[in-house]
């Protein structure tokens, strides 16, 4: 519920928190959205992802389970990390997805793993994906979305 809570705050937010949503290393402004079960379980450890130890790790920055990051259960696997200890790990996204009548909904996300569906996507929990497309994750099987990274100066989606 940390998640919801915070989608609503940083959807206050001003744009000057934001970055072009567009990814400038990729330059594009919208991705392909999986969901994985994998990162649904509170207590899985992080040293079971990408983002584990390491100058760039998470278990350095005080949290050990995938529950104790702010933003759960938005987190997952991010197409610019390509393996352990990425200075992407624990870079925060504003994900919006918007369905086929217009209407969108946004949640900050954690990057914290390799984008393991295909490294050109985003893999986040079911749950996550569920809150997105109004609880349609499973029927779409995937979908698109667009993406803006939020500023270092920025809330940095809690962490």
């Amino acid at each position: 519920m940390k998640f919801f809570i915070l989608a609503a705050v940083l959807g206050l937010a001003t744009p000057a928190f934001f970055q072009s949503s567009s990814l400038t290393d990729r330059g594009r402004d919208t991705y392909p959205l999986w969901y994985d079960t994998f990162y649904d379980n509170p207590q899985t450890s992080l040293n079971t992802v990408a983002c584990s130890t390491g100058g760039y790790g998470l278990i350095g920055r005080g949290y050990n389970t995938f529950g104790e990051l702010p933003t759960y259960p938005a987190i997952g696997g991010l197409p610019m990390i390509d393996g352990w200890d990425s200075p992407n790990c624990g870079t925060c996204w504003l994900l919006t997805y918007t369905d086929a009548n217009g209407n969108a909904l946004s949640t900050p996300f954690t990057a914290i793993n390799v984008g393991d569906q295909n490294p050109d996507g985003f893999t986040i929990s079911q749950a996550t994906m569920d809150y997105l497309t109004s609880g349609n994750a499973v029927a779409l099987d995937g979908a698109t979305i667009s993406v803006a990274q939020l500023w270092e100066s920025a809330v940095n989606c809690g962490m």
